[in-house]
């Protein structure tokens, strides 16, 4: 079994730090086209339901979140949840636009 007894040694074969950039969380940051606080919360909130993601920050049309691995964090940029929750919203705006009241 792979064990490391002594941290404080140098590995000669670089496993430690090999492992551990393996292991690290990935951080992404990227814009939405929501304007609308409800649509802005129901994408944040979806993406920390998924497992291994976590919602970190909503500002104005730009969103930070943290995954396990940064492949995860990159997969959420292209999500396709976001395009079709811009689709409602404009469907909502457009519905509101035309009430008669």
């Amino acid at each position: 079994m792979l064990w490391f007894t002594d941290l404080t040694t140098p590995d000669p074969y670089y496993g430690l730090p090999i492992m551990c950039a393996a292991a690290t969380a990935g951080m992404v940051r990227f814009g939405s086209p929501m304007k609308t606080g409800l649509h802005k919360t129901i994408l944040a909130n979806s993406i920390s339901l998924t497992p291994g993601t976590l919602t970190v920050l909503v500002e104005e049309e730009e969103f930070m979140v943290h995954a396990l691995t940064r492949k995860n964090a990159e997969e959420v940029v292209t999500w396709e949840l976001a395009e079709e929750l811009a689709k409602i919203e404009a469907a909502d705006e457009n519905a509101s636009a035309d009430a008669p009241f």
